[in-house]
């Protein structure tokens, strides 16, 4: 469903188009910039912006008045959290929120909703810990030599979400495109 006064703009240039894919629902005054690509079963909520070239995947959810700045990417399962203002990667299963947003935890919500195997979960969320939470000894890692660490010793090679997830990841941080935002939402820090 488009409800009322959605604003989706056409591609800016020859060659690329704007795309919404099927059973989404973008609710009231919600805006979709020029050469977007949403997936399908994606819930933007009232008032929500979305500048030109952003990607969502599939299953996301974009909490009122959210604000996705240009060019970034936006995961499948994904939770943008009301009012949160996105200028990086929001990788896949996450939660995001605040000004500036920062990954919150696991949008286990999503994996109730999506039927995920307890072992998928379970998965995700070692994975998960491994890359945002591990505190080892040691000299400090950043999250790319720990998706790389991981992609490289299979460690969840029997996981579709785990592989997606590091691909995710390690494509982000890896990005040198000028199409692309550079980076990732940084974790909340606890202080």
């Amino acid at each position: 469903d488009i409800r009322e006064y959605v604003g989706i703009h056409c591609s800016s240039g020859g060659g690329d188009v704007t795309e919404i894919g099927d059973q989404n629902l973008i609710m009231g005054t919600a805006h979709v910039g020029h050469d977007s690509k949403i997936g399908d079963q994606n819930v933007i909520a009232n008032g929500s912006l979305l500048a030109g070239h952003v990607v969502l995947g599939n299953r996301v959810v974009v909490g009122g008045a959210c604000a996705i700045a240009q060019r970034c990417w936006v995961g499948s399962y994904a939770m943008l959290g009301g009012g949160s203002m996105v200028e990086r990667d929001v990788p896949p299963y996450v939660r995001v929120q605040g000004d500036r947003a920062k990954i919150r935890g696991l949008n286990v919500v999503q994996f109730v909703r999506s039927d995920f195997s307890d072992e998928e979960k379970s998965a995700l969320s070692r994975l998960y810990k491994e890359l945002w939470l591990s505190r080892r000894s040691g000299p400090v890692r950043s999250v790319r030599e720990k998706a790389e660490e991981a992609m490289e010793g299979n460690k969840y090679a029997d996981s579709e979400h785990c592989q997606h997830l590091l691909a995710f990841v390690l494509d982000s941080v890896n990005a040198t495109s000028p199409m692309r935002c550079q980076g990732l939402c940084p974790p909340r820090t606890l202080d």
